[in-house]
Order: structure tokens, then sequence, then C-alpha cells
């Protein structure tokens, strides 16, 4: 199983949009409410296991919690688990 994760924030907001031919094109984005989440998954052969939204960073004490309250009772006997390079993955 690999484990990795991906962030999203919404400052991520594009800046340029398309539209029909002489059309303006119209858009909201949130205005100074800036929100990050991270999420955190395992990818087998023929699934994604184990996933886990968070609203912030991920950091050592959010991970630990992933792991034993996640992770771990979705193992199964004989998996390897494949992580990054990540700080918080070497807890």
């Amino acid at each position: 199983m690999f484990i990795d994760e991906t962030g999203l924030n919404t400052k991520m907001a594009r800046h340029h949009g398309r539209c029909p031919m002489g059309q303006r094109c119209i858009s909201t984005i949130p205005h100074g409410h800036w929100q990050s989440s991270t999420f955190i998954a395992a990818l087998r052969h023929e699934s994604i296991a184990a996933p886990f939204l968070i609203e912030g960073p991920v950091d050592a004490e959010v991970f630990t919690a992933y792991l034993e309250q996640v992770l771990c009772p979705q193992l199964r006997a004989g998996d390897t688990l494949i992580l990054d390079n990540l700080s918080t993955h070497k807890i």
C-alpha cells in the first residue's frame, strides 16, 4: 500500500477562465477566508483504503492519529506500507 497526502488551499482560485465569445466570465472565489485541507489515503492496487480528510496541515500528532485510528484497522495480513520521505512519516 502506498501512503500519500495532498493538500488544498482556497488561495488556489483561478484568475482566468473561459466562456462563450463575447460574454464575460464571472465566478466567485473566497476572499479573506483562506483555509487549507489535507487528504491522506492508502492506495492498494485494487482500491483506495483508509481515506482521511483534515482541516490544516499534517503534523506528527495528526499522522499518528491517522495510523492508529484509520489505517491500522484496515490493514490485512501481508500488507507492505510504502511512504515518501515526508518528515512527519519519520515519527
